[in-house]
C-alpha cells in the first residue's frame, strides 16, 4: 500500500513511531522579510491510515 500526504512545509526527518512515523519539518524561506511572518519548525504525526496529525508551529525566532 502507497500512500501520499500533503505537509505545509519540507520534511528534515521522518522517523518510525507508534501507529505511524513522526515527522520534523521546517518552512524554507530563511532570513527573509516574508520569512518574518511565516513559522519555522513543524512537527507532524502520520498515521499507518495515512491520517495526518499536525503540531502547531513554532515561531521563527528573529
Amino acid at each position: 500500500m502507497d500512500a501520499t500526504v500533503d505537509v505545509p512545509a519540507d520534511i528534515v526527518t521522518v522517523s518510525p513511531g507508534a501507529g505511524g512515523f513522526l515527522l520534523f519539518m521546517r518552512t524554507g524561506a530563511q532570513g527573509t522579510i516574508v520569512a518574518q511572518n511565516q513559522c519555522g519548525s513543524w512537527c507532524a504525526r502520520v498515521r499507518l491510515d495515512g491520517a495526518l496529525e499536525l503540531g502547531t508551529a513554532w515561531p521563527r525566532p528573529f
